[in-house]
């Protein structure tokens, strides 16, 4: 059998091949016949050698019994040769694996790149210092608790019966003003403030949890009740931060009211929920500021009738800190594990009524019943065409409920 024409660095030989590869696997001269019979033809070249097939010293070097494997194909679209053989392929003097490579690392830089970078492209930045300039706009006063500063306000007579209203964790106190001015013509002296990290009241670097938000209510019930009894009114986290300051201090508190109250079945928007996760919640919040969480998206049932809502609440936290304060409530706060100490408060009692929007998607209807059932309150008042801020849709409705529910006896 003829010698086969081995490739080499040093020559420019080619690859010979018989036509029955892979079965006889031998390589063999074009114009002879393999083992098996078979005429053999020439393979194309695995390189482009630096000299010329013709004449070249090196060719024809005899090398038997080496078996050659070739590839599926010999070129890649556009003609480029292909690697071979475990050896890599010259594109331009340079191997097409390190070309290959060079662009996978240089677009994967490229994409972490443009993924970091986003936040500071398309971020809605908190533009505002909470200094005592932007406190001059503040209506009402400060308190210096121990935690911060905190806003509140007070309507109503001097010598009034003290009603003290908690907002939730997104709004601050801005969402009563449908309420103070009819619970304070009836003679109430009415008390709303900030929590912390909200509105004008300081954005403390603490672990913004309930213990926070009860020590800030007991101080400022320290400083303004004076050891008085209050009747207490808690919307979605309020209620919670309500029941908890109830069941630790039961006889600060005449009456408890709980509006749509969170701790039971509440199902946050999907993206409070994807903003609970660590990291994300953070990248979120930078890119598209807290305007995922804007009331009109999941609070109202009719957002059309109140426009300026949303407008109040990008205006209350525009100031530093308020992003991670609100995560933080989102994070740390018990919207769904409150259940057991709910029912602390059917043994204590203490007078409850609980308000329901019909519409809630954040805390549905159906959790009204059991919640009645676990703290024993007497009335359950379910306001039709309204979501989960049913003070607020439908004031009137319920201003008058809380006046009833205030003169029993």
């Amino acid at each position: 059998m003829a010698p086969s024409a081995w490739w080499s660095p040093w020559s420019g030989c080619i690859w010979k091949s018989c036509a029955c590869w892979p079965s006889c696997n031998r390589a063999t001269e074009a114009g002879t016949r393999c083992r098996q019979g078979r005429p053999g033809h020439a393979r194309p070249s695995l390189f482009r050698a630096r000299g010329s097939i013709q004449g070249h010293p090196a060719a024809g070097v005899a090398r038997r019994g080496r078996p050659w494997h070739p590839p599926r194909r010999s070129t890649m679209p556009g003609g480029r040769p292909m690697r071979r053989g475990g050896m890599v392929v010259l594109v331009g003097g340079k191997p097409v694996r390190s070309i290959r490579w060079r662009r996978a690392v240089l677009a994967s830089a490229a994409t972490l790149a443009l993924l970091l970078g986003a936040p500071w492209l398309l971020s809605h930045p908190e533009p505002l210092r909470l200094d005592a300039t932007a406190r001059t706009a503040a209506p009402g006063r400060f308190a210096e608790l121990s935690a911060g500063r905190t806003h509140y306000q007070l309507h109503g007579p001097r010598r009034g019966r003290l009603v003290v209203l908690v907002h939730g964790a997104i709004l601050p106190g801005l969402v009563w003003r449908h309420n103070i001015p009819e619970l304070a013509d009836a003679g109430y002296r009415v008390l709303s403030f900030d929590l912390y990290g909200r509105g004008y009241s300081d954005r403390p670097a603490r672990r913004h949890g309930l213990d926070l938000y009860v020590g800030q209510l007991e101080e400022l019930l320290n400083e303004v009740a004076k050891g008085e009894p209050v009747d207490l009114v808690g919307h979605s986290i309020g209620a919670i931060i309500a029941a908890e300051y109830t069941r630790r201090y039961p006889g600060a508190v005449r009456r408890l009211v709980l509006v749509s109250p969170a701790g039971l079945e509440t199902d946050l928007p999907l993206s409070a929920r994807i903003a609970r996760t660590p990291w994300v919640g953070e990248y979120l919040l930078e890119v598209a500021g807290t305007r995922l969480l804007r009331p009109s998206r999941n609070m109202l049932f009719a957002p059309d009738r109140h426009p300026d809502l949303d407008a109040a609440y990008l205006d209350s936290i525009r100031f530093r800190g308020s992003r991670d304060a609100v995560l933080q409530g989102l994070r740390r706060l018990p919207w769904d594990r409150y259940g057991d100490r709910y029912r602390e408060l059917r043994r204590l009692g203490i007078p409850i009524l609980l308000v329901w929007g019909r519409h809630d998607r954040i805390v549905p209807i159906a959790a009204g019943d059991r919640l009645r059932r676990l703290t024993g309150a007497r009335d359950l008042l379910v306001v039709e065409q309204a979501a989960h801020l049913p003070h607020y849709e439908q004031p009137a409705l319920v201003n008058r409920a809380l006046l009833d529910f205030f003169a029993q006896r």
